[in-house]
């Protein structure tokens, strides 16, 4: 017998051979990820839109009241001070010497002084008895108002120098901690000049900004945790304290509400203008059942998962609660053990599917 087309044949079977390889692929289960529904607590949380910042309610400033060279600085940065507490001394030499001759200028204006109301008085007799002439009485009268005001002029003399003098040791108007020192022994300050700050320690806090979609789940005393690069290995706790009612950032900007959380806890020395990251803790649920979010799926507003039944591939409708970018809370429609799957992107998946689950943490 002779074939007379031989390729007619050989279609058929390379269509025989892809029909198995294709069917064989279909009862071959597919690998996928899963994870077991657990429990665990499990908590919500809002971050900044950037890094928040320490800031002080009560911050005072030690300032030079007068220009000269420091030469002796009584503090050092995260020290306590109380009130009039000294902090510096300027090179007093100099004023020193002008408060001595003002002195003595003072001191030698009241002897003139008194030496002319002496005068005065007894002359003043002598007019009365008409023994001078009114020429004479109204000489020591003129002397005696210029001597006055010498005296005066002495005094106001004296009295400015002793202020320079005393400018030379610089003191604290608040008690509080030394956040900053800006100077060193040696350095040569003008009036004005910020020599350190001192906060009150107590009225420290965390400035940091929230976004408006967020802001709304944020309360008055809920727990917030605290991470500064200062004390990269310490994590402290905080409350909230003040949520700003003023929105700032324009239309084309992130607009965000000021959080004031209370000071980081524990013995560290902060200082305003130090970086801090912040997490508020908005929500907590003990003990309940929880999968990893990536796993919940949403469609026509409802939420879905696809779990592993006997080997295939099942979707099974949820109930949500609290979530977080590594977990969700459910409420109903899955059981403690269960194993739902976490990768159902993978190509051709579809409910009903045979599944191999593989890497379940």
């Amino acid at each position: 017998m002779i074939f007379r087309k031989p390729g007619l044949w050989i279609l058929i079977v390379l269509i025989g051979v892809s029909g198995f390889f294709i069917y064989k692929k279909t009862l071959s289960p597919v690998e996928v990820k899963g994870a077991p529904v657990k429990r665990q607590n499990i908590e919500t949380t809002v971050t900044g839109t950037s890094t928040g910042v320490i800031r002080s309610v009560t911050e005072v400033s030690v300032t030079a009241q007068r220009s000269g060279m420091i030469t002796r600085l009584y503090f050092e940065e995260g020290d306590s001070v109380r009130a009039g507490s000294l902090v510096a001394t300027l090179d007093e030499s100099g004023v020193l010497a002008d408060l001595r001759k003002a002195e003595a200028d003072l001191t030698q204006a009241e002897v003139n002084l008194s030496g002319v109301m002496t005068e005065y008085q007894r002359k003043e007799s002598l007019y009365k008895e008409n023994l001078i002439t009114r020429q004479q009485f109204e000489d020591v009268e003129t002397r005696l108002r210029f001597s006055g005001a010498a005296l005066k002029s002495a005094k106001a003399t004296r009295d400015a120098f002793q202020l320079q003098y005393d400018y030379s040791f610089v003191k604290t108007s608040a008690g509080g901690v030394v956040a900053e020192r800006f100077v060193d022994v040696g350095d040569t300050v003008s009036t004005g000049l910020k020599i350190a700050a001192v906060v009150d320690p107590d009225s420290l806090y965390v400035s940091v900004p929230v976004d408006e979609a967020d802001v709304g789940g944020v309360a008055l005393g809920q727990d917030v945790r605290i991470t500064m690069d200062a004390y990269p290995e310490k994590i402290f706790s905080g409350k909230v304290t003040r949520i700003s009612p003023i929105v700032t950032g324009a239309k084309q900007e992130t607009r965000t509400f000021e959080v004031r959380v209370s000071r980081p806890g524990g013995d560290v020395v902060l200082k305003p203008g130090m970086s801090a990251d912040v997490e508020i803790v908005t929500g907590l649920a003990a003990d309940v059942l929880v999968i990893p979010s990536q796993a919940v799926m949403e469609e026509r507003g409802e939420q879905f998962v696809y779990v592993n039944e006997q080997g295939k591939a099942k979707k099974r409708k949820v109930s949500a609660g609290l979530y977080n970018w590594n977990f969700t809370e459910i409420r109903k429609g899955l059981t403690e053990g269960e194993t739902v799957i976490f990768t159902p992107d993978i190509p051709g998946f579809r409910e009903g599917m045979r599944i191999s689950v593989v890497n379940q943490p």
